[in-house]
């Protein structure tokens, strides 16, 4: 194996323009689909429908990047983690799109579990519905509004935002401090005189 290792060396050392003729193929790595293309940064709101609980959230960004709950009940909203969940609107990864003639009904899309709308500043709003997950548990069927195909996404992405309406992301009060927190006890801590 040497040998042929070693002849082989000397070869392409003796005949540097042996390979030179070969033309390189260029690899293209296809950028993977998402749900939907979209600027986060011209975000209006989302919502996102429970249809088995009967429940909605929704929250709504001002100008300055404010965001507010406005349902299920209206509150002041925990910025990091709805900031956070904007932003991965954007990373919705489709896994697969199912292109067989099936019945829309067997994926829990008709009617859908769950509806999961956008809307940015320009007026246009993107919706989709969310059914079941596949028989692997790793990802669940989507409808886009308007298409006829379903697509699988993955649920670690979607889960997060189907908690939303049983559990909105609202700010949690700092408890206040008692009497005793703010103001010293006598003979606790305070220096004495001699």
């Amino acid at each position: 194996a040497l040998a042929i290792l070693g002849a082989l060396a000397y070869y392409l050392n003796a005949n540097p323009d042996a390979f030179s003729t070969a033309t390189p193929t260029p690899t293209t790595s296809a950028e993977p689909a998402t749900l939907w293309s979209l600027d986060t940064a011209n975000l209006l709101s989302f919502s996102v429908v429970d249809n088995v609980n009967k429940v909605t959230f929704s929250a709504a960004v001002d100008a300055n990047g404010i965001w507010t709950i406005t349902q299920p009940q209206p509150g002041e909203a925990d910025q990091t983690q709805l900031s956070s969940l904007a932003s991965s609107l954007d990373f919705l990864y489709v896994n697969r799109t199912i292109t067989e003639t099936v019945n829309l009904a067997d994926f829990g899309l008709l009617p859908p579990a769950y509806v999961l709308e956008v809307i940015q500043r320009d007026g246009s709003a993107l919706k989709a519905g969310i059914g079941n997950k596949d028989p692997f548990d790793t990802a669940y069927y989507v409808l886009r509004e308007g298409e006829a195909n379903a697509v699988l996404v993955g649920s670690f992405s979607l889960d997060t935002f189907l908690g939303l309406p049983a559990a909105p992301p609202f700010v949690v009060p700092t408890p206040a401090a008692t009497l005793e927190e703010l103001l010293p006890l006598p003979g606790v801590g305070t220096p004495t005189s001699p």
